[in-house]
């Protein structure tokens, strides 16, 4: 059955990008892609969506962002097809991460769209993802207090679902935006949740974004010895 293959493949991908390994998933999904060639019906198109999603997240990973568009449109116009709000949603929410993340102007409110779809669906992981894109969007565009609020909620959402790694990057994203405004004492009581968070799910990464983050915050507290330490251990672990 390659739609019920598609679908493995899709869950398989997850568990790739969670780890990082962007090649892998990537040899997942065109797999599953292949499989379901001149297979018609909503079902195949629903899982062609989640499929391509999943590609034009790993393609906007990699910094090509032309081709995650693409990928993300494909993902959009199979939904459509299907005529499944829940694959639509997640096409829309795609679409506003590849545009916010990359700074380019959103041509149609990909966010909001997608925000109230699982608002309506009652799907709470997803609302807090979508909220973080949202905040990274409102971060962009100078809307720092807007942002502030959006990190909260999503941080909120995921510590309510239980979805540990997505909360350690929302509270981090809440850290670096509190160091931008100057507000270190906050950002440096945020700060070990997420070190502790990032360890616990290996995501040495974020371990390295929240120790250069912890270091701006050492840095102003006139700590500047302590602030190197931390800084070079950063980079140590962004150079493997």
């Amino acid at each position: 059955d390659p739609v019920r293959l598609a679908g493995i493949a899709e869950k398989e991908a997850r568990i790739d990008l969670r780890r990082r390994r962007f090649p892998q998933a990537m040899r997942r999904i065109s797999r599953g892609l292949h499989g379901l060639d001149g297979i018609p019906g909503p079902a195949a198109e629903v899982a062609r969506s989640l499929l391509a999603r999943r590609y034009a997240y790993c393609r906007f990973s990699q910094g090509r962002i032309d081709e995650a568009l693409h990928w993300a449109e494909v993902a959009r116009r199979a939904a459509d097809e299907a005529a499944d709000e829940d694959a639509l949603a997640q096409a829309h929410e795609m679409l506003n991460a590849i545009y916010a993340g990359s700074g380019r102007e959103e041509p149609v409110p990909y966010g909001a769209l997608a925000l109230q779809a699982y608002t309506d669906l009652g799907n709470l992981p997803r609302q807090g993802h979508c909220l973080n894109n949202l905040a990274v969007q409102a971060f962009t565009a100078g809307q720092w207090d807007v942002a502030l609020t959006s990190y909260r909620r999503a941080t909120d959402l995921f510590r309510r679902i239980g979805d540990t790694a997505a909360e350690g990057n929302a509270a981090f994203n809440q850290a670096e935006l509190l160091v931008c405004q100057r507000r270190h004492a906050e950002a440096a009581a945020l700060l070990p949740e997420v070190l502790h968070i990032a360890r616990a799910v290996d995501d040495e990464e974020l371990v390295a974004l929240a120790l250069r983050e912890q270091a701006r915050t050492l840095a102003a507290a006139d700590d500047p010895d302590g602030a190197v330490a931390v800084l070079l251990d950063a980079t140590a672990r962004f150079e493997t």
